[in-house]
């Protein structure tokens, strides 16, 4: 199991193989998250880039049918 936690202490940490740390942690009001998505953004280009043909045809697929209108509502 692979976990993505702000630290070692987390539940999802001790339970999992692999943890990936992105902490939140401000001195501030208002926490930033741009660690946590930016290490789940990497995560998806390196998946994207593994499998990359498989990829490009769901990703053409799915622009497609963003282009057409009619992703989500089909009359």
């Amino acid at each position: 199991c692979v976990g993505i936690a702000d630290t070692y202490l987390s539940p999802l940490a001790r339970e999992c193989n692999e943890v990936f740390l992105a902490s939140v942690e401000t001195t501030s009001f208002g926490a930033s998250y741009v660690a946590p998505i930016a290490l789940l953004n990497s995560l998806l280009a390196a998946v994207g880039q593994y499998h990359r043909s498989q990829t490009m045809a769901i990703v053409k697929e799915i622009a497609e049918e963003q282009r057409k209108g009619f992703r989500w509502y089909n009359p």
